[in-house]
C-alpha cells in the first residue's frame, strides 16, 4: 500500500487498469507483478495497490464494494497526514512562543480572570518580584504587591475589572523583593485571548532609573542650583501651607523676611562673577546657621534671599530676627584671599487674615525691602499700607506699555545661536526691547512681569513675532544662498492659552508667502505642563504649519520623562542653571549628560543656555550639545548687526 502525489490525469471514476506502457514502467521500478490505482477526487492524491505474486491483474478480484473501501481508507490516511502536519506546525508554534515569552526584558504573567491566579510567568517577572518557580501555582496577582507594598487589594480590583472592561490600566508603585530591596515598577494591565480563553496579560517593567532621573529633575526644580536651597517654587508652596494653617488656627501667625545683599552688583562688578557667587553661597550657609529649625529659607534669585518665620507672636519677634541675620550678614568674608564685606536691606511682612494667596505677602514684603533699601545699607522695614504708592508706578508703567505697541516703541534684539560642532551662527533668539520714552531702553524684566499680568503680554508676543519674522524674511530676501537658520521666538502662557493663537501663525506665514520651517517657537515646559492637553493640540497644528517647536528651560518644571515624547518638540533648551552647576560637582555634569542624551533618543536638537565661559563652552561641546547660546558669544544684538553675523557665519569676535 504506498501514496504517490497528485497525478496531471483527472482522477478516474472507478477502478480501473493503469495503460501497458505505466504498468511496465512501475513494474520495473517497484518489482511488482500487478498494480492498480484509486483516484481521491478531493485532494488529487493517487493510491496504488500492487501485488508481489504473479497472477491476473487485480481488478478481477475486486468489485464496486472494494472500491468504496479502498477509497474510504485512502480518505482515513490523507486525514491522518494532515492531522500530522497540524501538529507539528503547532510544535513550532509553540516553540516561536516560548522563546519570546522568555526573552523580552519585560516581565509577563499570564492571569487567569476567575481567581486571579498566575498561570504563567516568565524568568524576568520571577527575577523581578524574587518569586519562586514551585510556588506560582498558588500564587495570585495581588501577591505580586506584598508586604504591604503597592495597590491595596481594593485598587487592584478596580484595576482589573476596568481592563475587562476593555479599559487597558497602568500601575505604579515602589515594590520590595523577598529580602527588604526594593525598587518602582510599572505594571500594564490588558487582556487577551490565549487559547481559546480569556486571560489578564500583566507586563511589569523596572523603572527606578526614570523615577531616579525624575527625582533629581524634580530636585532642580525646585531647588536653586548655585546654593542648593529652595527655590521661589518650593518657598511659595510653604508659604500656602502657612496661610491654610492660618485660616485653620487663628491663633497661628508667621512672617516673611525678603532679603536684597547690597552692592552685590558692584562686588560682581568688581572681582568678577565666581566671587559673587561664592559670596552667595557663604551668605547662604550663615543664613541656615541662623534660622530655627521649622524656618524655610530659600534663594529667590540673584541676591535675593527669603525667610518664613514660623510662630511669630507679635511684630517685634520678626524685627529682633531681621536685627540678627542683618549683624551675621555684615561680618566680612574672606573669598579668595579677600575680604569681601557685604551687608543686605530686609524688608518683613507679618501674616494678615488679608493674606489669601503667598504672591500677595510677597509683594508686600518686596515693597517693604525696597523702602529700607532707600534708607541706606544694613536696613530692614515692616510693610505698612502706605507703602503701597509703588503701585501707582507699576500702574503707570502699564498704561505706557499699552502706548508703548501703538507708538512703535517696541524693538526686537537677537541673540545668536552658534552650532558648537562648525562654530557657525545656526539662528537667533529673538527677544523684546522697550525703547521707553523718558526711561531709555528697557530689558524684559523691567515690563514683561507687568506685560503678563495686564494680558499686554498677547499684544506685545503677537508683534514680536511678527517683526522678528519681517526681518528674517528681509535678510533672506537680501541674501542668496543663505544656509538653514532659525529664528526663535518665545510664546508665553498666555499666547498658547489664546484660541486666536494658531490661526494668528497661520496668517502671518501667509502674509509674508515665505517658508515657515525657519521658525521655532519657544515655549516654558511648565507652560506644556499647565494643561498637556490643550498644549499637544495646540503644537500639533503648529507643527502642521511647518513650523518647528523648542522647549525652553528644560528641567526647571514638573514633567515627566516619560510625558515628554507626547509633544511635537523639535529642540530641548538646558537651563542655565543645570550649565552653572555642571562646574561645580559631577552630579550637575551628569544631569546635562543626561538632558542631552534624552534629547538625542527622542530625535531632538539640544541648545545649552547662558553659556558664559570658554570651559562651559568645552564641556558642553564635549557631552554631544549640538549647539549654544548665551553671552561667550554675544549679547542680544540689534537687526542690523544679527544680519551681519548671519551673513559673516560668526557670533562675534570673541566666539569660537
Amino acid at each position: 500500500l504506498a501514496a504517490v502525489p497528485p497525478v496531471s490525469r483527472p482522477c478516474p471514476e472507478s477502478l480501473e487498469v493503469l495503460p501497458e506502457a505505466t504498468v511496465a514502467a512501475l513494474r520495473e521500478v517497484t518489482g511488482l507483478d500487478a498494480l492498480l490505482w484509486v483516484g481521491h477526487r478531493r485532494t488529487g492524491n493517487v493510491l496504488l495497490l500492487g501485488n508481489p505474486v504473479e497472477h491476473q491483474l487485480l481488478q478481477n478480484h475486486f468489485d464496486t464494494g472494494d472500491n468504496e473501501s479502498v477509497a474510504a481508507a485512502l480518505e482515513v490516511y490523507l486525514h491522518i497526514r494532515e492531522l500530522l502536519a497540524t501538529e507539528g506546525a503547532l510544535r513550532t508554534s509553540e516553540a516561536n512562543y516560548r522563546a519570546i515569552f522568555e526573552s523580552v526584558s519585560e516581565g509577563i504573567a499570564v492571569v487567569d480572570v476567575t481567581e486571579l491566579r498566575l498561570l504563567e510567568t516568565n524568568q524576568r517577572l520571577r527575577d523581578l518580584f524574587g518569586l519562586e518557580e514551585r510556588r506560582l501555582p498558588e500564587s495570585r496577582l495581588m501577591d505580586l504587591a506584598w508586604n504591604g507594598t503597592g495597590p491595596s487589594v481594593e485598587q487592584w480590583q478596580r484595576h482589573i475589572d476596568l481592563t475587562l472592561r476593555g479599559w487597558p490600566q497602568l500601575l505604579e508603585w515602589q515594590a520590595e523583593r523577598p529580602g527588604g530591596h526594593t525598587f518602582w515598577v510599572e505594571i500594564n494591565l490588558r487582556t487577551a485571548i490565549i487559547g481559546d480563553q480569556l486571560r489578564l496579560l500583566a507586563v511589569a517593567r523596572d523603572t527606578s532609573k526614570r523615577k531616579q532621573a525624575e527625582e533629581q529633575l524634580r530636585h532642580g526644580a525646585l531647588h536653586d542650583a548655585l546654593t542648593g536651597l529652595p527655590n521661589r517654587l518650593l518657598f511659595l508652596d510653604r508659604m500656602s501651607q502657612a496661610l491654610q494653617r492660618q485660616q485653620r488656627e487663628p491663633g497661628y501667625h508667621f512672617a516673611l523676611l525678603f532679603m536684597d545683599l547690597d552692592r552685590f552688583k558692584m562686588i560682581n562688578d568688581s572681582f568678577g562673577h565666581g566671587v559673587g557667587d561664592q559670596l552667595l553661597v557663604a551668605m547662604a550657609r550663615r543664613l541656615t546657621e541662623s534660622i530655627r529649625p521649622g524656618d524655610t529659607l530659600a534663594r529667590l534669585g540673584g541676591d535675593e534671599f527669603l525667610v518664613l518665620q514660623e510662630n511669630v507672636h507679635h511684630q517685634e519677634d520678626a524685627k529682633r530676627f531681621a536685627g540678627r541675620l542683618l549683624d551675621v550678614l555684615h561680618q566680612p568674608l574672606h573669598i579668595e584671599g579677600r575680604e569681601v564685606y557685604s551687608s543686605a536691606s530686609i524688608g518683613i511682612a507679618v501674616s494678615r487674615p488679608e493674606y489669601h494667596h503667598p504672591e500677595e505677602m510677597l509683594s508686600d514684603a518686596d515693597i517693604a525691602m525696597y523702602h529700607a533699601k532707600s534708607h541706606g545699607a544694613a536696613q530692614f522695614q515692616v510693610f505698612k499700607p502706605s507703602m503701597r504708592h509703588q503701585v501707582v508706578e507699576r500702574l503707570q508703567l502699564e498704561n505706557d506699555l499699552r502706548q508703548a505697541v501703538l507708538r512703535d516703541e517696541l524693538r526686537v534684539h537677537y541673540q545668536p545661536i552658534v552650532d558648537l560642532g562648525s562654530g557657525r551662527v545656526s539662528g537667533f533668539e529673538a527677544l523684546v526691547r522697550w525703547q521707553h520714552p523718558t526711561r531709555g531702553l528697557l530689558m524684559p524684566g523691567g515690563f514683561i512681569a507687568a506685560a503678563e499680568e495686564t494680558g499686554l503680554i498677547l499684544q506685545v508676543g503677537e508683534w514680536v513675532l511678527r517683526h522678528a519674522y519681517a526681518d528674517v524674511v528681509a535678510w533672506v530676501e537680501r541674501h542668496e544662498g543663505l544656509g538653514p537658520f532659525s529664528l526663535s521666538v518665545n510664546l508665553s502662557r498666555k499666547q498658547m492659552g489664546s484660541p486666536g493663537l494658531v490661526q494668528g501663525v497661520r496668517e502671518l506665514v501667509a502674509e509674508q508667502r515665505h517658508a515657515p520651517c525657519r521658525l521655532l517657537l519657544e515655549i516654558t515646559e511648565s507652560v506644556l505642563m499647565d494643561n498637556a492637553l490643550l498644549a499637544r493640540e495646540v503644537l500639533q497644528q503648529l507643527r502642521e504649519l511647518g513650523i518647528h517647536l523648542s522647549m525652553d528651560d528644560f528641567g526647571t518644571g514638573y514633567s515627566s520623562l516619560s510625558y515628554l515624547h507626547q509633544f511635537p518638540i523639535d529642540v530641548l533648551k538646558i537651563d542655565r542653571s543645570f550649565i552653572q552647576r555642571m562646574e561645580q560637582s559631577e552630579e550637575g555634569k551628569q544631569m546635562v549628560t543626561t538632558i542631552i542624551n534624552l534629547g538625542h533618543n527622542l530625535a531632538m536638537k539640544v541648545v545649552a543656555e547662558g553659556l558664559e565661559t570658554c570651559s562651559q563652552v568645552e564641556l558642553v561641546r564635549a557631552l554631544g550639545c549640538d549647539y549654544g547660546q548665551g553671552f561667550y558669544f554675544s549679547r542680544p544684538i540689534p537687526p542690523e548687526e544679527a544680519e551681519r553675523c548671519l551673513v559673516e557665519g560668526l557670533a562675534t569676535a570673541e566666539g569660537l
